[in-house]
């Protein structure tokens, strides 16, 4: 009889990794480049799960939307290049990936974050091994919510 259990799916950012810290510093990298002060933890903390734009919003609330716009390839490129000098998982995770793996359960990533981020972050993290599925924003034409990367994430890990 096989487990009900067969794979465990995890967001990525907020849940599975505090990524927090590079993000934050990437954004206070370039607001030092426009001549700003650096925004605070606690000030950008809670706009990190709300991508990129909403981030912009936050680091540079005082710039129109197309001004923030401009910013975002900055942002996003700054961020590739420093994407895992502190994102860690978060506390208990690399039991909880163990106890799962050694189950013998699949597991698998499903985040809004774009594969050009998402898989150099995992590699760099040295986590890329561990997931037999990983669906990014731009993997499927939907993206979380939507239950379709829940349903490729299915697939690839070979449960129903």
């Amino acid at each position: 009889m096989s487990p009900a259990v067969r794979a465990v799916l995890f967001d990525l950012d907020g849940t599975l990794l505090d990524s927090a810290p590079d993000l934050i510093n990437a954004a206070n990298r370039l607001r030092a480049h426009h001549g700003l002060g650096p925004v605070t933890p606690e000030a950008f903390r809670p706009h990190v799960s709300k991508g990129g734009r909403a981030m912009l919003a936050a680091a540079f609330g005082h710039l129109d939307a197309n001004a923030r716009e401009a910013l975002l390839p900055l942002f996003l490129d700054d961020y590739r290049q420093h994407i895992a000098v502190q994102s860690r998982l978060f506390e208990g995770f690399a039991e909880i990936l163990d106890t799962l793996q050694t189950a013998g359960l699949g597991l698998g990533i499903i985040t809004n974050k774009v594969e050009w981020l998402t898989t150099p972050l995992l590699a760099q993290l040295g986590l890329d091994r561990l997931f037999g599925a990983v669906l990014c924003g731009d993997s499927l034409p939907e993206r979380k919510p939507h239950p379709a990367p829940v349903l490729a994430a299915c697939a690839r890990l070979g449960v129903d």
